[in-house]
C-alpha cells in the first residue's frame, strides 16, 4: 500500500534464486518487522537502494503520524 501511494511499481511474483542474485536490491517486508533490506546473499551483495531508503522513510513517517 505504501508503495502504491508512492507510485512506486510493484509487482508480486514467484522468483527464481537466480533473479534475485541478479536484483539490484532486494527487501523484505511484513506486519512485524517492516522494511528488512536484504543486504547478502551468499556472494552477492545488495546495497540498501533508493526504493529500500524510500519505502523505510515513508514506513518511518507513517509511523510517526499514528503515534501523535
Amino acid at each position: 500500500e505504501t508503495a502504491q501511494s508512492m507510485a512506486l511499481p510493484v509487482t508480486v511474483q514467484t522468483l527464481l534464486l537466480e533473479q534475485l542474485l541478479s536484483a539490484d536490491e532486494i527487501f523484505l517486508c511484513n506486519a512485524i518487522i517492516g522494511l528488512w533490506p536484504v543486504r547478502r546473499i551468499d556472494d552477492a551483495r545488495y546495497p540498501l537502494g533508493f526504493y529500500t531508503r524510500r519505502l523505510r522513510e515513508s514506513l518511518k513517517e507513517r509511523a510517526a503520524d499514528r503515534g501523535r
